[in-house]
């Protein structure tokens, strides 16, 4: 028997609110499945979306870690640059840009301190003879040395060339600032080997103070470079505070050293003539060329050093080798009878590397032998590259040149090395004659002719003044005199009238 439920009102499943309610119910239902099917899809979105964030973070993560070596590679290269910027290629020292932003930044917070600039003496000379690669390798110990031997409260830059600049911070006391110089000095003399060749490398220096003598960088290197400028006028190898007086003395040199200039672009360059008279026989054997400018009160003793400084020696010197063989051309053909001419010579001109070949041109270009022409040359070109030099000399002697060492007793006067220079004479200085001629045991004067005829070297007696001088002098054996006693530097015109003149008997 099959029993049914049946509402009171009769509902039989056929009523209205039966669908309604089906109706609802299937909304409902399918509301549900949509919505658990948009869940469903929020959830597999949001599992793939986490998935590619993830990915993303871990991509982020790779980028920011390239981004962090890209930017410390970025900042090593800065560094690096910077460092390029302010140091020198050769030496790794600090430069001069460098050096101008450090002594700013000193001065800016108002402190004090002393400026060294050095210059390697004659480093020219060492480029001509030993070439620019040695050059180098002497650049490289010298800053090698500074750098050991001074202390830690100092920097050290190479401004260009040759020229270094030493900052010592907080120092500006004299005693100190000269100890490191000792330093320096005795660390040179130590370390004077480079490329097991010996050297005697020396440095001229020039002192500034900040504030005491410039608060502005550029200021302090003039001064500097002014004082160093005179250390090197005073001999070289020594050092040189800055003081306002310097300014003048600057400024003095550079107006020698355009009238110089201007002497060479004009020709006004001119030799006068004085005679080297032979002791045994009164006649003129030679003569010296002596160097004069015309229409000016500059005399020898406070041009030529300021020609050997700025360079113009070089120059100034070849005019002096054609205006003598076109003399002595000149003489051989007005007068027949003709002397050698002694022409003094520098170490810048002998290291220029050129002399021989404008020798040699020269004399052929005037149709003039070599014996007809004496190198003078002082000391200090036997103490320096002496090597270099020997070869110099040698390569000259054999091509028929006399060779003379001047100004001897003036400088090391030292005979030992004569024993092995290619030189023919010696030529007593007026100071050492001067000293020794009028002792009461005159043994020294002769002592030191000895010698040299004992090297077989002929000696020339400089500074005779009086007769007395001259008798001495040729008592005790100087084989040629020179002096005013006899005649001062003349014209070549006048010079040549005493060729027939005898002077004693």
């Amino acid at each position: 028997m099959i029993v049914k439920a049946v509402p009171k009102s009769s509902f039989d499943g056929k009523s209205v609110l039966f669908y309604l309610i089906l109706l609802i119910g299937w909304l409902i239902a399918l509301v549900s499945c949509f919505m658990a099917y948009k869940l469903l899809a929020i959830t597999v979105n949001l599992s793939h979306s986490e998935k590619a964030l993830k990915e993303n973070n871990e991509e982020l993560g790779v980028m920011v870690n390239q981004l962090n070596a890209q930017n410390k590679e970025i900042h090593q290269q800065k560094e690096y640059i910077e460092f390029l910027a302010d140091s020198d290629y050769l030496t790794n020292l600090f430069n001069r840009r460098k050096f101008t932003k450090d002594i700013m930044h000193h001065i800016k917070l108002e402190e004090s301190g002393t400026i060294l600039l050095l210059d390697i003496d004659n480093f020219k000379n060492i480029n001509d003879t030993q070439g620019h690669h040695y050059g180098d390798k002497v650049l490289q110990h010298m800053s090698c040395i500074m750098t050991e031997v001074l202390s830690k409260n100092t920097t050290v830059y190479r401004i260009g060339g040759d020229e270094f600049a030493i900052h010592l911070s907080g120092i500006c006391d004299n005693e100190k600032i000269e100890a490191h110089i000792a330093l320096l000095f005795d660390a040179l003399i130590e370390n004077n080997y480079i490329e097991k060749i010996k050297n005697r490398i020396t440095v001229s220096i020039g002192i500034a103070k900040y504030p005491l003598d410039s608060s502005n960088v550029d200021d302090l290197l003039i001064k500097s470079d002014i004082a160093m400028y005179q250390a090197k006028n005073q001999g070289k190898n020594r050092f040189c505070y800055f003081t306002e007086n310097l300014i003048s003395d600057f400024d003095y040199n550079v107006k020698i050293e355009r009238e110089l200039q201007n002497a060479l672009e004009l020709d006004k360059f001119k030799l006068l003539y004085q005679p080297i008279i032979d002791s045994r026989t009164g006649h003129v054997s030679s003569f010296e060329a002596l160097l004069r400018i015309e229409d000016s009160l500059l005399s020898p003793l406070q041009f030529i050093a300021v020609a050997e400084n700025s360079g113009l020696i070089i120059a100034i010197g070849h005019q002096v080798i054609d205006q003598v063989c076109r003399q002595l051309r000149n003489w051989k053909a007005n007068h027949g009878a003709i002397k050698p001419v002694a022409i003094n010579i520098s170490a810048k001109q002998l290291y220029d590397g050129k002399i021989v070949d404008y020798l040699k041109d020269t004399l052929a270009k005037y149709d003039i032998a070599p014996n007809l022409i004496e190198i003078e040359i002082t000391e200090s070109v036997l103490i320096e590259n002496s090597d270099f030099n020997i070869a110099l000399l040698s390569e000259l002697r054999h091509f028929g040149f006399k060779i003379s060492l001047d100004d001897f007793g003036t400088g090391y006067s030292s005979l030992s090395y004569l024993a092995y220079m290619p030189v023919d004479k010696v030529k007593i200085d007026k100071s050492l004659k001067d000293r020794f001629l009028f002792l009461e045991d005159h043994s020294i004067m002769e002592g030191i002719i000895s010698i040299c005829h004992g090297l077989k070297l002929q000696v020339v007696t400089e500074g005779v003044e009086s007769k007395e001088d001259y008798q001495r002098l040729r008592a005790f054996g100087s084989d040629f005199l020179q002096g005013f006693y006899f005649q001062k530097p003349i014209e070549p015109e006048k010079a040549i009238k005493l060729l027939d003149q005898k002077y004693f008997t």
